[in-house]
C-alpha cells in the first residue's frame, strides 16, 4: 500500500471506501440492487397454472413423435396430424411467453383438438397396417402351400408366417396410437423380410425349372447338329451352339433373379430357334423332332409325368409347354399337378382332370369360341392351348380350395350353391305350379311330386344317328291314365322345364336357364344338382360352359385371363382373381 501511495500517489483504503458505499464497515445492512433478484412477477400464478396445463400434453406429444420418428413410411396423414399439433404446441407458448392470457385458453383447447386428431389418426393408420399385415399373412400361407406343393423346404416360410403372426398379436396388445401404431410396423418389417425371403424362393425354384427346360433343347439341338452332312452348315451351327452356350453360361451366373428370369426368356427363344433350324439342316422330321424335345423339357422343367398311348400323334407339347410358362411357378410345380395323359380314344376330343392328372384327347389344330367378358365381342381361341390352361384351373383350385363353399356363394365367385338336394329341387317346381297356373287344378301331391321328380331323373334315350344320349321330353305316354287332360296339359310345360335342365341337354346355355328367386337350377353331373345368381351371369361370362359348375366357373375364366394375358372384369371376387393373371404375376 504505501508503494501505491508513494508512486501512484493513491489512497487504496480510501479508494476501497468509497468502492463500498457509505455504510460499508458500520455494521449496517445495505439495501439490496435491483440486479441481484428479480422484481416481482404479477402474472407469476397465470404463468404457473399454464405450464401445469401444457406439460402433460407437451409430453404426450414429445413421446408420440419420439415412437413416429422412426417410421420411414408412415402414411402421408400422420405427418400432418403431427405437424398440427406441434404447431398448436407453439402457438399456445408463444401466447403465453407475450403474457396473452386471453388467449392461453382457446389455445390450449386447439392442442387438444389437435392431439385427438392425432390419436385418431394413429388408430385409422394403425388399422390399415394391420390390414396390410393380414394380406401379407395371406400371402404368406399361400407360399407355404406353394413351397410344400413343389417339394421344396416350407420350414422357414412356416417359421416366417409364424413370426408375422406373433408380431402382429403382440402389437395389437398395445395400447391404442403411436404405440401399438409403431409395433405394428416393427411387424410388417417382419412380414415384409418373410415375404421376400420365401417368394425368392420361388423364384430359384422357377428359374431351376426353365434352365433345366434349356438343357432338354439344348440336347436337341446338339444331337441334330451330329447329323448334319453339309460342312459348311454344321460349322455355321456349331459356331452358333458355342455362341449360345457363352449366354447360358452368363444366365447361371446372373444372380439378380428377375433379371436371370429375363435373360432366361431371351436364351429360351435363341435354343428353340437354333433346335428348329439343325433339325431342318439334318434332313429329320422337325415335327416329331420338335414333339420329343418339348415332351423332354415338360419332364425336366415341370416335373411332369407323361404318357401317350401308341399311334397318338396331336400331342401338341409345344402348346403345352407354352402354356405352362405362361404360369407361376406355384401353379405349374404344386402337388395337384403330377401327370399328363392322352387318351387312348382318339375319338375323344375334349380334356379332363382328375387325381391330380391332366387328360388330353386328341386336338386338332381347331380353334374354340370365346368371347370377351368385358365386352361381349366374340373370340376364336386355340382348343388344345386353351383347354390345358383349363384344366391347370382345375388342378389350382383343386390345391388351394379357390372354390370352397363359403367362397362359391359370394355373387363375386358365381353366387353358385353345389350339393342341391333332389327334394329341393321337385319342390321348388311344385311350388312353381301350384302357385300359378296349377293353382286350380285337381293333381294330387302325391301324383305331382312323383312326375316331376320323374321328369327330372328318367333315362336318357340313345339316338342313334348322333350316339348321343338325350333326355326326351316327356309325351303323352307319361300321362297317368287317372290324371286329366286339361290338368295334364296345364303341367306338361312345367315338366318340360324339368327336362330342359337335365345335364344332358346343355341346360347352362345361353337362353336355357331355369331359374326361382335370382337363382338358375340345373344338373351340372349326372345326379348332381347345383345352381347359380342369373344377376352374377348377367354381368359378363367368356363361354356358357362357365356356368356348368362352380369348378367349371373358375376354370373357364383361369384359362381365358392367362391365355390372353389380361387380368379378370372387375366384378371378380379378389379370392378368385388373385389365381388369375395381373401384370405383377
Amino acid at each position: 500500500h504505501d508503494w501505491v501511495k508513494s508512486v501512484l500517489n493513491l489512497d487504496v483504503e480510501a479508494l476501497r471506501q468509497a468502492k463500498a458505499g457509505p455504510d460499508a464497515g458500520t455494521g449496517t445492512k445495505r439495501a439490496q440492487s435491483h440486479h441481484d433478484a428479480p422484481a416481482p412477477d404479477p402474472d407469476r400464478a397465470k404463468r404457473d397454472a399454464f405450464d401445469k396445463e401444457i406439460e402433460p400434453r407437451r409430453a404426450a406429444l414429445k413421446q408420440s413423435l419420439g415412437r413416429t420418428a422412426k417410421l420411414k413410411d408412415v402414411v402421408a396423414d400422420v405427418r400432418v396430424a403431427e405437424n398440427a399439433a406441434s404447431e398448436a404446441d407453439r402457438d399456445a407458448q408463444a401466447a403465453a411467453d407475450k403474457g396473452q392470457w386471453d388467449q392461453t385458453a382457446a389455445l390450449l383447447k386447439k392442442f387438444d383438438a389437435a392431439m385427438k386428431t392425432l390419436a385418431d389418426t394413429y388408430t385409422a393408420a394403425a388399422n390399415e397396417l394391420d390390414a396390410r399385415i393380414g394380406r401379407r399373412l395371406t400371402k404368406l400361407e399361400r407360399l407355404v402351400e406353394s413351397l410344400e406343393g413343389t417339394k421344396l423346404d416350407a420350414t422357414e416360410a412356416k417359421k416366417a408366417r409364424d413370426e408375422v403372426s406373433l408380431a402382429e398379436a403382440k402389437a395389437n396388445q398395445s395400447p391404442a396410437g403411436d404405440v401399438r401404431l409403431a409395433a405394428l410396423y416393427g411387424a410388417l418389417a417382419v412380414a415384409d423380410k418373410a415375404a421376400i425371403d420365401s417368394a425368392g424362393k420361388l423364384k430359384t425354384k422357377g428359374n431351376q425349372g426353365a434352365i433345366a427346360g434349356l438343357d432338354a433343347f439344348r440336347k436337341s439341338a446338339s444331337d441334330s447338329i451330329a447329323k448334319v452332312t453339309d460342312t459348311k452348315k454344321k460349322a455355321e451351327l456349331d459356331k452358333r451352339l458355342v455362341d449360345w452356350d457363352k449366354v447360358h453360361d452368363a444366365v447361371i451366373a446372373q444372380a439378380d433373379l428377375d433379371k436371370q428370369k429375363t435373360q432366361l426368356a431371351d436364351a429360351e427363344k435363341q435354343i428353340r430357334k437354333l433346335m428348329a433350324d439343325a433339325a431342318a439342316a439334318a434332313g429329320e422330321n422337325a415335327s416329331a423332332k420338335e414333339q420329343e424335345a418339348f415332351k423332354d423339357a415338360i419332364k425336366k422343367r415341370f416335373g411332369i409325368t407323361i404318357k401317350v398311348p401308341p399311334g397318338m400323334t396331336n400331342t401338341h407339347f409345344e402348346k403345352f409347354y407354352d402354356m405352362m410358362d405362361l404360369l407361376p411357378v406355384q401353379h405349374t410345380s404344386q402337388d395337384q399337378l403330377q401327370k399328363l395323359v392322352y387318351d387312348a380314344d382318339k375319338s375323344n376330343t375334349g380334356a379332363a382332370f382328375g387325381s391330380a392328372t391332366v387328360t388330353m384327347g386328341n386336338y386338332g389344330a381347331e380353334d374354340w369360341n370365346y368371347q370377351d367378358p368385358k365386352t361381349g365381342a366374340p373370340e376364336k381361341l386355340n382348343g388344345f392351348s386353351i383347354s390345358t390352361l383349363h384344366e391347370i384351373g382345375h388342378s389350382v383350385d383343386e390345391k388351394y380350395k379357390v372354390m370352397s363353399t363359403s367362397n362359391m356363394a359370394k355373387d363375386g365367385f358365381g353366387g353358385w350353391t353345389d350339393k342341391i338336394k333332389l327334394a329341393v329341387i321337385v319342390k321348388l317346381f311344385m311350388d312353381d305350379f301350384t302357385g300359378g297356373v296349377g293353382k286350380d287344378s285337381k293333381i294330387p301331391e302325391a301324383m305331382l311330386r312323383q312326375l316331376v321328380i320323374t321328369a327330372l331323373t328318367k333315362g336318357a334315350v340313345v339316338d342313334p344317328t348322333t350316339k348321343e344320349s338325350k333326355v326326351s321330353a316327356m309325351g303323352d305316354s307319361d300321362k297317368p291314365a287317372n290324371l286329366e287332360k286339361a290338368d295334364w296339359t296345364k303341367l306338361k310345360p312345367t315338366l318340360d322345364k324339368c327336362v330342359r335342365i337335365r345335364s344332358d341337354n346343355w341346360p347352362w346355355g345361353k337362353g336355357r336357364a331355369v331359374a326361382f328367386n335370382g337363382q338358375a337350377y340345373h344338373e351340372a353331373y349326372d345326379g348332381e344338382w347345383v345352381s347359380y345368381s342369373v344377376a352374377a351371369r348377367g354381368k359378363g361370362e367368356v363361354r356358357d360352359y362357365q356356368w356348368r359348375s362352380p369348378a367349371e366357373w373358375f376354370a373357364e375364366l383361369y384359362a381365358y385371363s392367362w391365355f390372353k394375358k389380361e387380368k379378370p372384369p372387375n366384378h371378380i371376387d379378389e379370392g378368385a382373381a388373385k389365381y388369375m393373371y395381373s401384370a405383377k404375376t
